[in-house]
């Protein structure tokens, strides 16, 4: 049986589920091949999940709910300052971001967005100071959890960030464009772990955007745990989401 002839299947066993196991898409495919290979198996969900019909939601999870990518946004002033850094600095890992669309998550809306501009931290003190040499932006507030806050040299456009980017922290290109974004789940996991540089998303709010991201967007939540993980706070998130949010358990666990 051809893939195509999958779907109306799967629809009809699991569109009310919010999600569902990859033991239990195997024994739905075995239903009709029962000798099927592991290796066809993987071959069915990648195609599937390549048509935008299946999503994973964590590790062994999947979901038929397909949701948009939520995209992040990022300005002028943002692409600028990343292009000159890279200029400078071609093989750094880096990534730039702006807060403004956050506010789709929201139910509070910020008065205000900022860029953040991330770095690898070998690279941190290099990019501090190429920025103020060649007048990219000049320093306003040094923060304790190794960020600095700075504000256009020449203008008086939005000030921006520049931030440690931790290691192995999912990113992702932006086809046709020349600058990397992260990925949502890193967004709402930093959110986390730094209430006090991200303070406007913090506390309930912070629970309100987790909630709409479920609902809306498509999350990967083996992605967004793996990296509380590295960030020393999995179980912390873990038990908030429980708690004060509609997420699933099996996808919290």
């Amino acid at each position: 049986m051809i893939i195509n002839n999958y779907t109306n299947k799967l629809e009809e066993r699991f569109r009310e589920r919010a999600s569902f196991s990859s033991d239990e898409l195997l024994s739905f495919f075995k239903e009709w091949e029962p000798d099927l290979k592991e290796t066809t198996f993987r071959w069915r969900v990648y195609e599937l999940k390549q048509r935008g019909f299946l999503q994973s939601v964590k590790r062994g999870f999947f979901t038929l709910r397909t949701k948009p990518v939520f995209e992040l946004s990022v300005s002028d002033v943002g692409i600028k300052a990343y292009k000159r850094i890279l200029k400078s600095y071609p093989h750094i890992r880096a990534c730039v971001w702006n807060t403004q669309n956050l506010s789709k998550l929201m139910l509070h809306q910020p008065a205000r967005s900022w860029d953040v501009l991330e770095v690898e931290s070998d690279a941190f003190d290099l990019v501090w100071e190429n920025v103020i040499s060649d007048g990219i932006g000049l320093p306003i507030n040094a923060h304790h959890h190794g960020s600095i806050e700075y504000v256009n040299a020449n203008s008086s456009t939005p000030k921006y960030f520049i931030k440690k980017l931790l290691t192995r922290a999912p990113v992702q290109p932006v086809a046709g464009e020349e600058y990397v974004l992260p990925t949502l789940e890193k967004v709402l996991v930093d959110i986390f772990c730094e209430p006090d540089f991200f303070f406007t998303f913090a506390g309930s709010e912070y629970s309100v955007m987790l909630n709409n991201a479920y609902h809306h967007f498509a999350v990967d939540f083996a992605k967004l745990l793996q990296y509380s993980g590295r960030r020393n706070k999995a179980k912390e998130l873990k038990d908030l989401m429980l708690t004060t949010t509609d997420i699933p358990p099996n996808l919290v666990a």
